[in-house]
């Protein structure tokens, strides 16, 4: 009985092993058929992507984009924003949602930096463009992302020291 018992928990890990392996197969080739805009320099920013998928699934519940979330997110870390990922009247709030993340310190000034310079304007047309809804939820979504990336990291760091007191 021992080794039937061994041998189903056994199968029970390959099984989950495997669906994870298929996972990653469907992951893969949906990459594989998107094909992201080029970049001229390559250069990638580090992003929070669950930060960056609340503010996608914020916006499209706006109808803002016309790009899918992995699109998105691939645009975030490269800083290109270009204009055309909107759908028609969302140009201003594409806008907006740079200067929040610049405001904000999201991400680092030269992202701001380099997203204002693919849009082919200066900060101080981007700066002017003005949401004050969308503005204000936008400061709430990072302000909450904020806070519970701090509650989970002092909840880390609490559960780190009970593990090792010294």
């Amino acid at each position: 009985e021992k080794v039937n018992s061994d041998t189903i928990n056994q199968i029970a890990v390959l099984d989950s092993w495997q669906s994870k392996v298929n996972e990653l197969e469907r992951i893969i080739q949906k990459a594989d058929n998107h094909e992201p805009q080029q970049q001229v320099d390559g250069k990638r920013y580090e992003v929070d992507n669950t930060l960056f998928k609340t503010i996608y699934k914020h916006c499209q519940g706006r109808g803002m984009f016309n790009i899918d979330e992995a699109e998105f997110l691939e645009r975030i870390a490269t800083a290109d924003l270009s204009d055309e990922i909107c759908n028609d009247g969302n140009k201003t709030k594409l806008r907006v949602l740079i200067k929040m993340i610049a405001k904000l310190g999201v991400i680092n000034k030269s992202w701001y930096t380099d997203a204002v310079n693919k849009l082919g304007m200066s900060k101080s047309k981007l700066t002017k463009a003005q949401d004050y809804t969308f503005e204000i939820e936008l400061e709430t979504i990072i302000d909450e992302w904020r806070k519970v990336k701090t509650e989970y990291s002092n909840k880390v760091k609490t559960k780190l020291k009970s593990l090792n007191p010294t």
